[in-house]
């Protein structure tokens, strides 16, 4: 073999080698980044859960009540606080359900 011929081949061997390594390293590389990513995904989705089930109990309407008593001090009217200001009519169809 001549001596340019051993070279080329020696190059080509070495690019080779180099792909390989290359190769291997961005694959280990991509397994951490994917790994990482599962994880991420993961410790949002269990933020996310325990954010509706907070979400839930602040809807619930006896926390609602209580907030409003404890914060702003309010309750719940007493007889002839509310004044129903509709016409008798729709007042009366209401009181049966009626749209």
């Amino acid at each position: 073999m001549r001596p340019r011929g051993a070279i080329i081949a020696g190059v080509a061997v070495l690019a080779a080698a180099v792909f390989h390594v290359w190769t291997g390293l961005r694959v280990a590389e991509l397994g951490y980044q994917r790994s990482r990513a599962i994880e991420l995904g993961q410790r949002l989705e269990a933020q996310r859960q325990g954010l509706l089930d907070e979400l839930a109990s602040l809807e619930r309407i006896a926390f609602i009540e209580e907030e409003a008593a404890r914060r702003l001090g309010l309750h719940p009217p007493s007889a002839g606080q509310v004044v129903d200001l509709r016409p008798k009519q729709l007042a009366s169809s209401s009181l049966r359900g009626a749209p």
